[in-house]
């Protein structure tokens, strides 16, 4: 039995559309919702909290020490703040 032929634009039109790795209509549905709420939240006052992120809160492993990056040799050095 002989192989059928694929052709990649009708492969491509088979799948949903995606944006942020999510199909298209989950996206605009989650961009509704998102903007109902916020107003209805921001029309009865509801407070808006408080960011309580600290610094420590970040980690992070790399294999190169803290400093320069390779490749910015004769890159000004940044400065501390």
């Amino acid at each position: 039995m002989a192989r059928l032929a694929s052709d990649p634009v009708f492969a491509a039109l088979t799948r949903p559309q995606m944006i942020g790795g999510v199909t298209y209509a989950f996206a605009v549905f989650n961009l509704v919702v998102t903007v109902v709420l916020t107003l209805v939240l921001r029309a009865v006052k509801a407070p808006a909290g408080v960011d309580q992120t600290a610094s420590d809160d970040y980690y992070s492993e790399t294999a190169e020490p803290a400093g320069r990056v390779p490749g910015s040799e004769g890159l000004p050095a940044p400065t501390p703040r």
